[in-house]
């Protein structure tokens, strides 16, 4: 018989776990009935969290954390005001159209300086998250 592996819960803005199971059906369980295999899935990093839909995901416990990117969100002096974890989330809450903000991270700035002037006074661009 297996023995169940323990499971990591991780904030997926800030990669710091927030939450530790026995095993996936107790971390499935403890999340608002989150589906077991979808918490397998992430566990075995099958479906990866390159889009995520939630503000969290699952590893085994001794597998590290993801690195990945969130959305940053800057006003118009640069100062980072926000970070979103899905496009959705960011178009949502900043009130900006999917499509704008698709198109602000297109681009890929490197530097928030070489950007156009948005419209909304809102820039976007990736953040890395290790």
């Amino acid at each position: 018989m297996l023995k169940p592996r323990p499971v990591v819960k991780y904030d997926y803005r800030t990669n710091e776990i927030i939450g530790r199971y026995a095993s996936i059906t107790e971390a499935a369980e403890e999340n608002e009935g989150e589906e077991i295999t979808k918490v397998y899935m992430m566990c075995t990093k099958k479906n990866g969290i390159k889009s995520p839909r939630r503000p969290y995901y699952f590893r085994f416990e001794g597998d590290p954390p993801e690195p990945h990117t969130i959305i940053g969100c800057y006003d118009e002096d640069f100062n980072l005001i926000e970070t979103f974890f899905n496009k959705t989330e960011c178009a949502t809450k900043t009130g900006l159209g999917w499509t704008a903000v698709h198109g602000q991270l297109k681009n890929g700035y490197k530097d928030l300086k070489e950007r156009w002037p948005a419209r909304s006074g809102l820039y976007l661009k990736y953040i890395e998250v290790k």
